[in-house]
């Protein structure tokens, strides 16, 4: 497959995922955006940006939230928002290269 950079966010009862890969084209939950970002190439810097969203008010059954993901790279970027109306048990990124070289930084 192709080299791709990814986030993923980890429910009770699924996963949800958002994916960039090196081509530019962004996948959310498997299927295509219109909007794509440029190739990433040598030199590139790509940042993903996670916020969470409230929708309405907090309960005992807790509150239903968005997480607004951000995906910049070279001066463009994307948003768009993964709705969680359950518990978000873990959020993970991940990458997938093809040849060596790469450089990554999570913070």
């Amino acid at each position: 497959g192709e080299a791709a950079l990814g986030a993923a966010v980890h429910r009770m009862w699924g996963v949800t995922l958002g994916i960039l890969a090196v081509s530019g084209a962004v996948f959310v939950n498997g299927k295509e955006m219109t909007n794509q970002l440029p190739a990433v190439t040598s030199g590139s810097t790509v940042t993903f940006d996670m916020e969470v969203v409230q929708l309405g008010p907090s309960s005992i059954e807790g509150g239903n939230f968005k997480l607004r993901v951000t995906i910049s790279s070279n001066n463009r970027e994307v948003v768009f928002d993964w709705v969680l109306d359950q518990c978000c048990v873990s959020l993970y990124f991940g990458c997938s290269f093809s040849y060596p070289g790469w450089k990554v930084l999570v913070f």
